[in-house]
């Protein structure tokens, strides 16, 4: 891991990774690893709703909190 503000990536390394995070979510590419993640976020933040809707004293309830 870089450290130091030497090390640091400049504006246009800063832009290409950005790029490559936001590529695959924009063109649906589904077997991207960052279109997979939002996935599962996406359903993991679902069964917490519902389980908290249904049943919030559940031992089924995801034990997990997410930051604000």
């Amino acid at each position: 891991m870089q450290t130091g503000p030497l090390k640091r990536p400049n504006a246009n390394e800063l832009f290409t990774l950005i790029d490559d995070l936001w590529d695959p979510i924009y063109w649906n590419k589904v077997d991207s690893v960052i279109y997979r993640q939002l996935e599962e976020t996406d359903d993991i933040s679902k069964k917490l709703s519902s389980s908290i809707v249904q049943s919030p004293l559940s031992s089924d309830n995801l034990l997990y909190a997410t930051h604000p």
